[in-house]
């Protein structure tokens, strides 16, 4: 999803949220197991409360920091696209600017800016995704502390 650009087909997002669903699934009921099936009966009813609680607890810091991250990621990267658009730039100068995208008017302008925001967004969007990825591929190695030996 990192690659992605503003041109994405539907089928492109079907097919990763069915990916994604049919992992979480995968992973999710072995994960119970190795964290809760130590447990002893009279006790699993706590730690499944406590497991939850702490799952929760970390999906909302998790989904306040992507947040965080796409929101200061499409603000910088908008200025650094705006930057760009002057009267002195080669492009305008060129005249490599649609006529759509004219600084001299107001509607070019607004259309300009809504071109800007949708390619800082979208970068964002890709960089977001691209710390979620890193932040996943190193908690791999965590894997081998994750042993259940059976009774």
């Amino acid at each position: 999803m990192s690659q992605w650009t503003t041109d994405i087909r539907a089928f492109d997002v079907i097919w990763t949220n069915l990916l994604h669903g049919v992992a979480t699934g995968a992973v999710w009921a072995p994960l119970n197991s190795l964290t809760l099936g130590w447990l002893s009966k009279k006790l699993q009813d706590q730690g499944f409360a406590f497991f939850y609680l702490a799952f929760d607890i970390g999906s909302a810091i998790g989904t306040a920091l992507v947040v965080g991250f796409h929101a200061r990621y499409s603000q910088i990267n908008r200025s650094v696209l705006t930057e760009h658009i002057t009267q002195f730039s080669e492009q305008s100068q060129l005249g490599l600017y649609s006529e759509h995208w004219s600084i001299a008017n107001r509607a070019g302008l607004a259309s300009l800016e809504q071109v800007v925001s949708r390619q800082a967004t979208m970068i964002a969007f890709n960089n977001t995704y691209m710390v979620i990825g890193c932040v996943l591929a190193s908690l791999i190695p965590f894997i081998i502390f994750f042993r259940y030996e059976r009774r």
